[in-house]
């Protein structure tokens, strides 16, 4: 993989991360089967493929962790809201 695919991963969306992972995993078990069996002698080419595996994840895991993130600051805003709400409910609750 190339820089300029690195660089590409990184605007990928997580579907199609997920569908990259899916494929370079089934090209790294083809390419084992094809050195098992004697058809391909590049044996890098599996350790290519691993590498390839490797980075794609990781930005899968980066990219869902930022959506969580999102999520979890978004959920935390809500409750925040919802507590000072309540306050005010319990002021005006305790003048009556």
């Amino acid at each position: 993989m190339k820089r300029n695919d690195i660089n590409e991963l990184r605007t990928k969306t997580v579907d199609e991360l997920s569908r990259m992972a899916l494929d370079l995993r089934n090209d790294a078990q083809k390419a084992r089967t094809e050195v098992l069996s004697g058809k391909l002698k590049n044996t890098n080419m599996i350790k290519n493929k691993k590498k390839d595996l490797a980075r794609v994840l990781t930005f899968l895991h980066m990219k869902k962790n930022e959506a969580g993130k999102v999520v979890e600051q978004k959920v935390e805003e809500k409750v925040k809201e919802v507590e000072k709400v309540e306050k005010k409910v319990k002021a005006k609750e305790a003048k009556v």
